[in-house]
């Protein structure tokens, strides 16, 4: 009977044990898992910021159609006041307008919310515009 020596019984295994592999999943995990919260946050900001983007475009939209008709000799001048509305244009935001008036100055801020609750504010522009004489 031949006694066989550890060294020489250890170095003819092939294949991997059961702790090799256990070490290698805790390895890939350690490396992947930060990845995978890199993802996630990078989508989240990535939503979030699209959706500050087309809040903006809205709320210049309204700055812009004001400025219009500052420059239109048949539009008087808006009275002071403040207005609320959904985006007439694709209905996704709620808009509230002010309107201060001080001679042919008048002082608008637009400010776009996602809901009429007015809680979650998305965009907000402010401008001075110089109403025609």
């Amino acid at each position: 009977m031949k006694l066989v020596k550890s060294k020489d019984y250890i170095s003819n295994q092939i294949g991997m044990t059961l702790v090799e592999i256990l070490v290698s999943f805790a390895i890939l995990s350690i490396i992947i898992i930060p990845f995978f919260t890199i993802l996630t946050k990078s989508a989240f900001v990535i939503n979030k910021s699209a959706n500050t983007i087309d809040a903006t475009y809205v709320a210049q939209r309204v700055i812009e159609e004001m400025y219009n008709q500052s420059k239109d000799v048949t539009v008087p001048a808006p009275a002071d006041g403040e207005e609320r509305d959904w985006d007439l244009y694709n209905g996704d935001y709620w808009i509230y307008k002010k309107i201060s008036t001080q001679t042919n100055r008048v002082k608008v801020l637009v400010k776009v919310y996602s809901d009429t609750s007015e809680s979650n504010l998305e965009a907000q522009m402010e401008t001075l515009l110089i109403w025609h004489d």
